[in-house]
């Protein structure tokens, strides 16, 4: 996983997520309705790691990978709690 293996958390880069998602759901109607119906729908319930296994391209740990997907669907559920809210990142440019 990228993640783990390169050390980049998604919150390390959390400006650039958001203004990435924000802008495309400013350009498309599409994005825009499909966050709209999903955004409560963030979760693992349901989830099974290890149904798709063999369409890795390498082995990964059951337990590393729940670990992984907990933490990217808490992240994922505050970022679009943030999109939905409309809270807008702060100015970091004179830092």
């Amino acid at each position: 996983m990228i993640w783990k293996k390169f050390g980049i958390a998604p919150e390390e880069v959390h400006g650039c997520i958001k203004q990435k998602a924000e802008k495309a759901m400013g350009l498309y109607a599409k994005y825009r309705s499909n966050f709209k119906a999903n955004a409560e729908r963030i979760g693992i319930e349901g989830v099974d790691t290890g149904k798709e296994q063999y369409l890795l391209l390498s082995d990964i740990d059951d337990a590393d990978f729940t670990a992984f997907l907990e933490g990217l669907v808490g992240y994922l559920a505050g970022l679009s709690e943030e999109i939905s809210s409309g809270k807008k990142l702060a100015d970091k440019s004179n830092e």
